[in-house]
């Protein structure tokens, strides 16, 4: 099972504090698993973000990501896009593409 990263950088100047790097995690395979590496000093929460721009913060993990950590890992069990936001800061976006 590959195992896929997306780290939580520091942005340089808000909003938002903090941006996803991909912003687009692409080629994950369903099974595949996914953590994000928290490279800000800021706790971050991302979630799957809903139709009317709600935010479902246990979606990917049950916890917020303190500074300077990893999350748990999430394995996509369908294919399709996954738009996510930061619950804490939800003008930070991505979006994991699983085929």
């Amino acid at each position: 099972m590959p195992l896929w990263s997306i780290t939580i950088k520091k942005n340089g100047s808000p909003p938002p504090p903090g941006v996803f790097d991909p912003v687009q995690l692409t080629n994950v395979k369903v099974g595949d698993q996914i953590y994000w590496r928290n490279n800000d000093d800021e706790a971050h929460w991302p979630g799957k973000l809903g139709p009317n721009g709600s935010i479902d913060e246990t979606y990917f993990m049950p916890y917020q990501i303190p500074g300077g950590s990893p999350s748990s890992t999430f394995i996509p069990g369908a294919p399709g896009e996954i738009t996510y936001a930061c619950s804490k800061h939800p003008a930070e976006t991505g979006c994991i593409v699983v085929s």
